[in-house]
This record gives structure tokens, C-alpha cells and sequence, in this order.
């Protein structure tokens, strides 16, 4: 789930939430145009409507950058909470931010390779070694948002 703005000739954000199928290809499911800005109202609307409409499945994965718009509105609709459904970061937005805190190469890709573990104990383990290996990030990492 994302929002991007729109210039030139058609102003505003568009609101767009995608899928995977099972074979890994995204598709688009819901998608609005809105006044410009990512706002808090606009994404509460999105949401419920994609609840209402798209939806009702337990216990979804929602994927964002995390927007402030998106955060609350997620934790003021209660069908987006858990065990209903789960808010996790997006792995492009992640890295991107790292990237610009850290920009090293190897440190990218080895975040890359978390993001797309399966394994909980796996990435546990890996993720501890990687900071014990390079401190420096430990601290960048803590202060994302676990919630």
C-alpha cells in the first residue's frame, strides 16, 4: 500500500494497495485518487473501503513505507489490527533509508538477504550477528518503530 503524488495536468495523491498471487506477480486490487497529500482522512477512507469492498480476509500482511497517514489510520481501525491484520514495513523503503544513513554496498545487500528470510530463529540469529559485526547500525535499527 502506497500513495504517490500526481502533477501537471491531474493533481492530487493516488492511493494504491496491491496483491501477490502465487506466483509472485503483483497486481493491483484498489486504487483512488484523493486531494493532494497523504493524509490521514484520505488513508482512514482507503482502508475502509478496501475492508468493506475488497477484502475481509484474517489476518492480511498491510505493506507500507510506514507514512504517518497510514500508521494512524491503521492503529484507529480496529479490522486493520491484529489478529485481523498485520502492519509490517516495506523491504524497498527499509533498505532505501538505510541506504541513505549508511551507503555501503555490502550492508544493503546483506539487509536485502534479512528482508527475505523466512525463518524467524534464521533471521534472529543472522540479524544479531550482522550488528555485532557492525555496531555502527545497531542504533539505526532500534529506532524503527517495532510496533
Amino acid at each position: 500500500m502506497d500513495g504517490t503524488h500526481l502533477y501537471e495536468k491531474y493533481k492530487g495523491t493516488l492511493l494504491i494497495a496491491t496483491s501477490q498471487d502465487e506466483n509472485g506477480k503483483v497486481l493491483p486490487i484498489a486504487f483512488a485518487v484523493v486531494p493532494p497529500g497523504e493524509k490521514y482522512d484520505d488513508w482512514w477512507w482507503f482502508l475502509c473501503l478496501i475492508r468493506d469492498h475488497v477484502t475481509q480476509r484474517q489476518g492480511i500482511c498491510l505493506t507500507s513505507d510506514r507514512h504517518a497517514g497510514i500508521i494512524k489510520a491503521v492503529k484507529e481501525h480496529r479490522n486493520w489490527q491484529p489478529p485481523h491484520a498485520y502492519h509490517v514495513y516495506c523491504l524497498r523503503h527499509v533498505r532505501s533509508n538505510f541506504n541513505t544513513k549508511f551507503r555501503d554496498i555490502q550492508l544493503k545487500k546483506t539487509v536485502m538477504k534479512l528482508g527475505y528470510m523466512s525463518s524467524k530463529i534464521l533471521i534472529d540469529m543472522r540479524f544479531q550477528e550482522f550488528i555485532d559485526t557492525h555496531p555502527q547500525i545497531a542504533s539505526w535499527f532500534e529506532r524503527l518503530p517495532k510496533d
